[in-house]
């Protein structure tokens, strides 16, 4: 059976605004505000990340942390698209 959930892809290294997802707002790392926003929802999030920066990741997240998963990657990097403007 289908099991719907949320998965963010998220990594540190942009070219425009390197750490944004660990920057703080109001005193709160991004990324923790987004995931507060999406517990309500009652579904799976999964935090998926690079696996070098899984532990940045983990300490942004804090008290939320045993609500999400953090999945790792080791795989390479590829190069990141080019926005348009």
């Amino acid at each position: 059976m289908f099991k719907p959930g949320i998965v963010i892809c998220s990594r540190l290294d942009s070219e425009r605004v390197p750490g944004k997802v660990l920057r703080r707002v109001n005193g709160v790392p991004l990324i923790r505000h987004l995931v507060a926003q999406l517990l309500p929802l009652k579904v799976p999030i999964v935090v998926a990340v690079p696996e070098a920066q899984r532990a940045q990741y983990d300490k942004a997240l804090g008290a939320l942390r045993p609500s999400v998963e953090i999945h790792g990657s080791q795989q390479p990097r590829r190069a990141a698209s080019r926005h348009r403007r």
